[in-house]
């Protein structure tokens, strides 16, 4: 539903299809997964690990599997990826798809990993449209993070990539990030890992000149939003953009009374954010950017793309995207505050897509029953059973462990003041919930209570039990909220720290 209209009929189908005939700027997708053991699956924690990640040639195998797959696959005419942390992964990606162009003699397409990957444009001579003033504008990100490097390990990459010099490993958060915005420019709203793995990013990007442009919140605790980084769950758009704005308007008012600038353009970090952007269109009137503006740019630039890239034409595809005339003429035509996207989110009459009907109790508990709507003939969310890995794993075949978490029992990850009664619908147990120790013998070192694809668990007697506070069991990650990862804004009027009145 992200890229095409799907007829509701075949949304519970294994691989739905999108209804015939297709529309212009819509498109099906397929996919290919990453790995296929836990040391070397591309999983949603390791994706933060930004820099390591980036040339991590253990993955290299793995990320070529992948593309010799998508680039064989006729009818796929460009590649991008579903978690936007992903765009740490491009230096691998173009050295993959090198080898593969020049080995196998297969044609390169057009990739963008993330729409973080799109920051450059906003600081280049290729569309005076796109460029922004860093001295008086910014660009907010705003991402869905996962903590999993620890502070040594993150001070030491940035370290590595000329700042903080002299910075000890024993440094805290908010120094850490007080020091980013004296080396780097970039500005932290908060005392999270949000703006580090941020950083992180850009530096892969080798985008660091941007960083003085880039203003970042994480919205791991915006409400509606929570599941995702908790629990692997079903995600409330209906109740995120009931409750976002403040957390918005914060960022907003520090830019203007604090840097002096005022918010260009937004760019959402997570692939799990686009019904969001029409709403933050409407209320902002700044042009937003997500994974599905990512896309439909690929697919406009795919056509010319591969008519100047013949099988074994060795060549920089980014460089080579970038400077594709339908592609940046696409992202132009997105610069516009007024654009609606019609497949999905809040539409020019203010209802949210999807979502009509559904209210009450249906409405607050939507993930805990995965956002199943009570209605069968208006179905909202596939069921977790169906989620589509990529080649080689069919749908189907991912194993039941990975099905249903008990992080949704926690209070606040359904809705503020509110837990899921049972186990609810998320992969919480096969990369969710925070990395450590996770109290199954079967785990080696730190991973995943089940492992990625849930192999570690022969039940759910092999899963640690929930962990309520995490500070009496600091062994068990398959937690709830752990006090140190509240992001504790303290600006203005507005806080996430319960003890800060408000």
């Amino acid at each position: 539903r992200t890229f095409c209209h799907v007829d509701p009929a075949e949304v519970n189908q294994p691989y739905p299809k999108c209804s015939q005939p297709v529309a212009p700027d819509q498109f099906g997708v397929t996919f290919a997964s990453i790995g296929d053991a836990d040391l070397t699956q591309f999983t949603f924690a390791l994706a933060q690990q930004a820099v390591t990640t980036s040339n991590d040639v253990n993955l290299l195998p793995s990320v070529k599997d992948a593309l010799r797959y998508l680039l064989k696959k006729p009818e796929v005419k460009a590649i991008t990826c579903n978690v936007g942390f992903c765009a740490e992964l491009q230096p691998l990606a173009q050295a993959a798809t090198q080898i593969l162009v020049r080995e196998e003699n297969l044609a390169a397409k057009p990739f963008l990993l993330g729409s973080p990957a799109l920051i450059p444009l906003f600081n280049s001579s290729l569309s005076p449209t796109l460029g922004i003033d860093t001295e008086t504008e910014s660009i907010l990100i705003i991402t869905s993070f996962f903590p999993g490097l620890d502070m040594p390990n993150l001070v030491a990459i940035l370290r590595d990539s000329g700042g903080l010099v002299g910075v000890d490993d024993n440094v805290t958060m908010a120094e850490l990030n007080k020091n980013l915005q004296e080396f780097f420019g970039i500005t932290c709203m908060d005392e999270s890992m949000a703006c580090a793995t941020v950083m992180l990013k850009l530096i892969t990007l080798n985008a660091t000149a941007m960083a003085k442009g880039v203003l970042v919140i994480g919205w791991n605790l915006q409400e509606g939003y929570i599941p995702v980084d908790s629990s692997g769950g079903f995600h409330n758009v209906n109740l995120t953009l009931e409750t976002y704005n403040p957390r918005v308007k914060n960022a907003a008012d520090y830019a203007r009374t604090v840097l002096g600038k005022r918010i260009a353009v937004i760019v959402l970090e997570s692939t799990e954010m686009p019904a969001h952007a029409n709403k933050i269109r409407m209320d902002w009137k700044v042009p937003v950017y997500d994974v599905s503006s990512v896309a439909k740019c690929l697919m406009r630039a795919a056509p010319s793309f591969a008519e100047s890239h013949p099988p074994g034409l060795e060549t920089e595809v980014v460089a080579d995207l970038f400077g594709n005339h339908a592609f940046l003429q696409c992202v132009e035509e997105l610069f516009t505050p007024s654009f609606i996207e019609p497949l999905f989110g809040t539409q020019a009459d203010g209802t949210l897509k999807f979502y009509e009907g559904i209210e009450g109790v249906d409405l607050t508990y939507l993930t805990c029953t995965g956002g199943q709507s009570p209605d069968p003939l208006k179905p909202l969310a596939r069921p977790i059973e169906l989620y589509d890995q990529g080649f080689p794993v069919l749908v189907g075949e991912l194993d039941p462990i990975c099905f249903e978490t008990a992080v949704g029992m926690c209070v606040g990850v359904p809705a503020n003041g509110v837990a899921c009664p049972s186990l609810s619908p998320g992969s919480g147990n096969c990369g969710g919930g925070t990395l450590g120790l996770q109290l199954n013998p079967r785990v080696i070192g730190i991973g995943f209570p089940c492992g990625a694809n849930g192999s570690l668990c022969n039940s759910f007697l092999d899963v640690p039990p929930l962990n309520q506070n995490i500070t009496k069991d600091p062994n068990n990650s398959n937690a709830c909220l752990a006090p140190e990862q509240a992001q504790g804004f303290t600006f203005g009027n507005f806080s996430d720290d319960p003890a800060v009145p408000q």
